[in-house]
């Protein structure tokens, strides 16, 4: 489904109560029965965001209004060309990343907050046979990987760092004596939408490496002052998203 939720009667929006059993109507949860996530949330007493998928829509009520980040699963594209006798071959993963906050405030129009998006590498997360699931054969384009045992054990202090550091990349080593690799996409706010959502990708040469790591995706935001630098307590980051290139970059295209 790719429209909104309207009354099928009056062709409006819907609008819940905005206080029910003495609280205030916070915002509406939209929920992904796929992913198991809450994916968005929407602010108004109108329902107004446009749905493109199976979800379950609920409306929030309670004391306190806080803002809210999120990053979607990947979506795959791939990019073949000639240049000057010279082909190239690119990756891209896309991510719908989005932040919502009860104040409206719209990214695109203000110097407040600085977004990015950060992906992490661990040199022991690999596609590998075993781990394609619901009978997919490996390798194949559709076919899906089982993250669930994978264990990056990555350190929330070090991503906070690079997020809100100058550094575009960070390699450290995890509790369990790994080396993980992250690295920092900054997003400039004037891409974002009116409903302070961006669809965001990230490029990958088509190599051999990349196309067998695991890697996961964070959105992260965070207020700056007026000299640009972090303010203390503001800072936002999604749980991350796992995915991985494989199928993508194996695919059968024409340039």
């Amino acid at each position: 489904m790719n429209s909104y939720i309207k009354n099928s009667d009056t062709g409006d929006f819907y609008k819940t109560a905005a206080e029910v059993n003495g609280e205030k109507f916070l915002y509406w949860s939209v929920f992904s029965e796929n992913t198991q996530r809450e994916i968005a949330r929407c602010y108004s007493q109108y329902f107004n965001l446009r749905v493109t998928d199976n979800f379950i829509v609920t409306p929030i009520y309670g004391g306190t209004s806080e803002s809210y980040i999120s990053i979607g699963n990947a979506t795959y594209t791939r990019e073949q060309y000639t240049e000057a006798g010279i082909n190239y071959d690119y990756l891209y993963a896309d991510f719908i990343v989005a932040f919502m906050s009860p104040d409206a405030e719209l990214l695109n129009q203000s110097s407040k907050y600085k977004t990015g998006v950060i992906v992490e590498l661990n040199q022991n997360a690999k596609v590998t046979k075993d781990k394609v699931k619901n009978g997919g054969t490996f390798g194949a384009v559709g076919s899906t990987v089982d993250y669930s045992d994978i264990k990056f054990n990555s350190s929330s202090d070090e991503i906070q760092n690079l997020a809100t550091g100058n550094s575009p990349s960070l390699k450290y080593t995890n509790a369990d004596g790994v080396s993980n690799i992250a690295y920092k996409f900054e997003i400039n706010n004037s891409g974002y939408n009116n409903k302070n959502r961006l669809d965001y990708y990230v490029k990958f040469k088509n190599t051999q490496a990349y196309r067998n790591y695991v890697m996961k995706a964070y959105y992260y935001v965070y207020e700056v002052d007026a000299n640009g630098n972090a303010v203390a307590g503001t800072f936002k980051i999604t749980g991350a998203v796992y995915f991985n290139l494989y199928d993508i970059g194996n695919s059968e295209t024409k340039k």
